[in-house]
C-alpha cells in the first residue's frame, strides 16, 4: 500500500501538509504526527490549513507549527515545495482556499485518506478504507518504514484514533485499534490528560448553547429520526465562538437517544451558511445522504457545508432525504 509514498518520502525534501476545512481531531492529530515523522527524517515541513485549529487541540502544537493559509504569505512555500500531502480528504474542494495550490503542476500531490475518494485529484492516492483513522495509517507507515515512533508522533496518532473512533466506541474500533493504542502508551503519552483537553474543556458559552440546541430537538413520526438546530440567534445570545470551539459533543448527545437510527444537527454558522452533521446508529449510510448535498465522510458519520442557503429549506430538504433512507431500510426489513 505504501510503496509509492515511501519512495516519495525518501526522494523528496520539502513537504507541505494540509487537511480539510474546519479540521477535526483526526486531521490535526495526523498532521502533527506526520510533521514530526518527516522532521525526524531531516525533511523541511510546513503545516498549512484553510482554518485554524480549535482551541481544544492547542495542546497538540505548543510551538505554533500550524499556519492558517494566506496566499500572500504561503504561496511561495507551496511553489517551492516538492510534495503537497493532503490528509483526511476525499475531495479537493474541502481544502478551501488551499485547493488553488493543487493547480501548481510542479508540486507532487499525495492524498492520504481512509475515506473512499470522490474522484482522483492527486498524483497518488494512499487509501485504506478499513483503517479506523488516519492515525492508524501513519502508525502502519512508520512500522513499514522501520521508523522510531517518538512521543510527539505517538500523541498525534493517539488523538487521531481517539477522536475518529469516538473514544473507541464507534464501529470502526477493532482489536487492532486497541493494540495500537496500547503500543502508543509506551511512549509516555497520558490518556486522561488528552481526554481532559478534548472532552472536559467546555466553555460556559458552549454549555449555554448546548441547552438552546436541546430546546430545538424534534423527532419524526417514526421516532427513528431526530434533529436539532443551532441558529444565528442562539450563537449571538450565548456569545459562543463557532470558529474556535469544538461542537462534536452536541451531536453525540443527540446520538445517545434510544431507538434512533439517524440524528442531524443543523448549525447556522453564519447568515446563509449552514453546516449539517449526520450520525447513524449503524443501519443507515449517512455518507450517501451527505454526498447528495455535496458533503461526505464515513458511512455512519458525515457532514455537509452549504453556502448561500436558508436554514429552514435546508432542514426540510435533508430531513426528507434522510426520512426516505430510513423508510427504505425499514421496508427492506419487513420483506
Amino acid at each position: 500500500m505504501f510503496e509509492d509514498l515511501i519512495k516519495v518520502i525518501k526522494e523528496k525534501q520539502k513537504f507541505v501538509i494540509t487537511t480539510h476545512i474546519n479540521p477535526d481531531g483526526d486531521g490535526l492529530g495526523s498532521e502533527i504526527a506526520f510533521f514530526h515523522l518527516l522532521k525526524n527524517l531531516g525533511k523541511e515541513v510546513s503545516l498549512i490549513n484553510q482554518d485554524p485549529p480549535l482551541v481544544t487541540y492547542s495542546f497538540l502544537d505548543k510551538k505554533g507549527n500550524f499556519c492558517v493559509y494566506n496566499r500572500e504569505l504561503h504561496h511561495q512555500i507551496f511553489k517551492s515545495a516538492d510534495v503537497l500531502l493532503a490528509i483526511d480528504l476525499s475531495s479537493p474542494d474541502r481544502l478551501g482556499a488551499v485547493e488553488e495550490e493543487l493547480k501548481n503542476k510542479h508540486i507532487y500531490s499525495v492524498c492520504f485518506d481512509h475515506h473512499p475518494p470522490d474522484k482522483k485529484f492527486a498524483d497518488i492516492h494512499v487509501v485504506n478504507e478499513n483503517a479506523s483513522s488516519i492515525g492508524e495509517m501513519i502508525y502502519d507507515l512508520a512500522k513499514e518504514m522501520g521508523l522510531n515512533v517518538t512521543k510527539d508522533i505517538a500523541l498525534g496518532i493517539y488523538v487521531s484514533i481517539l477522536t475518529d473512533t469516538g473514544s473507541f466506541k464507534y464501529t470502526n474500533t477493532n482489536s487492532k485499534t486497541h493494540v495500537i493504542a496500547a503500543e502508543l502508551l509506551k511512549f509516555g503519552i497520558e490518556p486522561y490528560s488528552i481526554y481532559k483537553n478534548i472532552y472536559e474543556n467546555n466553555s460556559y458559552q458552549k454549555i449555554l448553547l448546548m441547552g438552546k440546541m436541546l430546546n430545538t430537538l424534534q423527532l419524526d413520526e417514526s421516532n427513528k429520526l431526530a434533529w436539532a438546530v443551532v441558529t444565528q440567534k442562539a450563537l449571538q445570545e450565548t456569545e459562543f465562538d463557532y470558529n474556535s470551539e469544538d461542537k462534536e459533543g452536541f451531536i453525540d448527545i443527540l446520538r445517545s437517544l434510544n431507538g434512533i437510527e439517524v440524528v442531524l444537527l443543523f448549525s447556522e454558522k453564519e447568515k446563509d451558511f449552514i453546516k449539517v452533521s449526520l450520525r447513524s446508529k449503524g443501519n443507515i449510510d449517512v455518507n450517501q445522504i451527505a454526498m447528495k448535498f455535496g458533503g461526505g465522510g464515513h458511512p455512519f458519520a458525515a457532514g455537509v457545508t452549504l453556502n448561500n442557503t436558508k436554514l429552514e429549506p435546508t432542514v426540510q430538504k435533508i430531513l426528507l432525504e434522510t426520512s426516505n433512507s430510513i423508510k427504505a431500510f425499514t421496508d427492506s426489513r419487513k420483506e
